[in-house]
């Protein structure tokens, strides 16, 4: 159906609302912007020819159902076993996992001689291959990470280029995973250090963030916990509900704004 310039002018800036409104609510990786605008659009056709009183209050779903990984399922760590995911042709997971082995992991090596490194991700640049040794594995291409994720003790994320999601945070939190990341790693996410998550820059204190959480079970049980408590919030069930209701209350307030007042005459509104 073709709109008019006024309509999609007002389309328009309901997409910009609904993007600023899930920055707020906190979904990591924004809709693409035309896929914003069919689901505005069939929200705001349905509500248009539907009487108040009958607009059901459970509508579908709107966003693509996405596997969700569930904490408590976890068996156990396989050891002192620390695990990266990410795509390995992206510079910033290039980088990152290069800082670590070169400024982390031998620090981590000295104080936990067994302790394991796993690079999970597909495509890894030459510069990550190279990073292979007894202690570091170089995975490439899994068919899913969640059998990683399950193995870890712990989620390094030593990231040090902004740019991108950071969904992995999520994902390791939601299998109730102790995760250390460098301040870049987990910018903009709702996670607070000490409580959910460990924040470190300098390698030393990095590498002391790790090495604490593969000896102390006990405190790194109280991190997977509480990561796994963070993470419910913003299971896609849940992040669904909310991107409805941000739909629906910018529909109706941009309907408001443009709509004629009822106590007009009809003359003023012709």
């Amino acid at each position: 159906m073709k709109r008019e310039t006024g309509e999609a002018c007002e389309l328009s800036q309901v997409e910009i609302d609904v993007e600023e409104h899930l920055a707020r609510i906190g979904l990591a990786a924004p809709l693409p912007s035309e896929h914003i605008g069919l689901q505005v659009g069939r929200v705001a056709e349905a509500r248009r020819d539907t009487p108040s009183d009958e607009r059901v209050t459970e509508p579908e779903p709107l966003l693509h159902e996405l596997p969700v990984l569930q904490p408590g399922l976890d068996p156990g760590p396989s050891g002192p076993l620390v695990v990266f995911t990410g795509s390995m042709d992206w510079e910033p997971n290039i980088d990152g996992v290069e800082f670590f082995c070169q400024e982390v992991w031998s620090r981590v090596l000295a104080k936990m001689p067994g302790a394991r490194f796993r690079i999970v991700g597909r495509d890894p640049h030459p510069r990550v291959k190279k990073l292979a040794c007894e202690s570091v594995e170089v995975t490439g291409t899994v068919s899913s990470v969640v059998e990683h994720l399950r193995e870890a003790a712990v989620i390094a994320v030593p990231l040090r280029i902004g740019g991108g999601t950071r969904i992995k945070i999520y994902e390791g939190m939601a299998m109730g995973k102790a995760t250390v990341s460098t301040m870049v790693g987990a910018e903009g996410l709702d996670v607070q250090h000490g409580r959910d998550i460990l924040l470190e820059d300098r390698p030393s204190d990095f590498a002391d963030a790790i090495v604490t959480l593969l000896k102390d079970e006990g405190m790194r049980r109280r991190y997977e916990a509480a990561a796994a408590a963070t993470a419910r919030k913003y299971d896609w069930s849940v992040i669904t509900q909310r991107f409805v209701e941000v739909l629906y209350k910018t529909i109706e307030a941009a309907a408001g704004q443009s709509a004629p007042s009822r106590s007009q005459p009809a003359a003023a509104r012709a």
